[in-house]
């Protein structure tokens, strides 16, 4: 995963809320808010263009610090804007119980299934306390690029209730796994044995040879097994600039009417 630059155009302001910290601010044109709790979960949050209501569609984001740093709120921003997609709320998953954004803590974080669990049940509860977004599914979406792809995957089978559908760029199936990280197989065999969920999966050519052909393996299987996937390759490798291309295709295929 490619690394961040620091947030230098950042106006921050913080002040409590039920509890948690809550900071305010903005990067370039877009005001966002992050919130952080107790356990060193940390959240920022994107606002809808328009005006949010139980009818605004929600997506969360992995690795929401590179993310952000990778320009991903502008392309969010200019999807909305353009009408390619609805008024959509997105949360940019910072840390998880205060991962950082390399090293053990991060692949810890998006590996191991207790750690996830706990992350589901800090955002169900962040939801219900903030309002403001569709209870439909069907237009709440889980994102993720490399290791953030596989915990994308991994939330979407195990909650199908609060998500209907996940995409990833650069996937990271060929990951071993440990007794206590989620391998690769195992999300994906965890997919595949899933119902009702829409999928949207880039890699690209130049990636590492082991990310290629286990995204292409378990495509090959979903087609076979008639899943509700796309999955485009794309001539580059690994780099954040693809995945940030590639989530202006996914959203609108997600978030479309369904029908």
């Amino acid at each position: 995963m490619d690394g961040g630059s620091p947030e230098r155009d950042s106006v921050l302001v913080r002040k409590n809320v039920g509890g948690t910290a809550a900071d305010s601010f903005t990067k370039g044109e877009h005001r966002m808010q992050r919130r952080a709790f107790v356990d060193g979960t940390v959240f920022s949050v994107q606002q809808a263009t328009a005006p949010v209501s139980t009818d605004t569609s929600l997506a969360v984001l992995f690795d929401g610090r590179p993310m952000i740093d990778a320009g991903i709120p502008e392309t969010v921003r200019s999807l909305q804007e353009e009408g390619a997609i609805g008024p959509l709320t997105t949360v940019y998953v910072e840390s998880i119980e205060g991962s950082t954004t390399r090293g053990p803590s991060r692949v810890a974080s998006l590996t191991d299934p207790v750690l996830l669990d706990r992350l589901v049940d800090t955002l169900r509860g962040f939801l219900e306390q903030s309002g403001a977004v569709t209870a439909d599914s069907r237009r709440r979406v889980v994102l993720g690029h490399s290791l953030g792809g596989n915990a994308a995957l991994y939330v979407a089978a195990h909650w199908p209730r609060l998500f209907g559908g996940a995409a990833t760029g650069s996937a990271a199936l060929w990951w071993p796994g440990d007794p206590v990280q989620l391998s690769g197989s195992q999300v994906a065999a965890e997919v595949q044995a899933a119902t009702g969920l829409r999928l949207w999966m880039q890699a690209g050519t130049a990636e590492d040879p082991d990310l290629l052909r286990s995204n292409r393996e378990f495509w090959e299987g979903a087609d076979a097994a008639s899943l509700d996937l796309v999955h485009v390759e794309h001539s580059g490798g690994h780099e954040l600039s693809a995945w940030r291309s590639g989530l202006g295709q996914a959203l609108p295929h997600l978030l479309r009417e369904p029908g």
